[in-house]
C-alpha cells in the first residue's frame, strides 16, 4: 500500500522486533505514531495537571470560605447574644415597673 507516494509495510508479526523501515513518517503532521501517541499523552499529562491545580485552587478556595464561616459564626454568636441580653433586660425592666 502507498501513501503519500511511499510504501508502507504491514506490521511484523509477534515476537519480531520492528524494523526500522516501518517507523516512517507518513502522517499529515509529518509525525510518526510513536510521536503522535507522546504528543497526546503529553497533552493528557498537561490536562491532568490543569484540572488538579483547578481542583486544587477549588478546595482551597472552599477551605477559605469554611474558615469565614466559622469566623463569621464567631463574631455573630455574641452578637446574637447581646441581643438576647438586651430583651431579657427589657423584659426584667418592664417586670419591675
Amino acid at each position: 500500500m502507498k501513501v503519500e507516494g511511499k510504501d508502507i509495510e504491514s506490521p511484523p508479526s509477534k515476537g519480531h522486533a520492528c524494523p526500522k523501515a516501518s517507523l516512517q513518517k507518513i502522517h499529515v503532521d509529518g509525525l510518526t505514531p510513536l510521536e503522535e501517541h507522546l504528543n497526546s499523552y503529553l497533552k493528557r499529562v498537561y490536562n491532568f495537571k490543569d484540572l488538579q491545580s483547578s481542583y486544587s485552587a477549588q478546595l482551597l478556595s472552599t477551605d477559605k470560605a469554611r474558615q469565614l464561616d466559622e469566623k463569621t459564626y464567631v463574631i455573630k454568636e455574641p452578637l446574637t447574644l447581646m441581643e438576647q441580653l438586651r430583651e431579657d433586660a427589657i423584659v426584667i425592666q418592664e417586670r419591675v415597673v
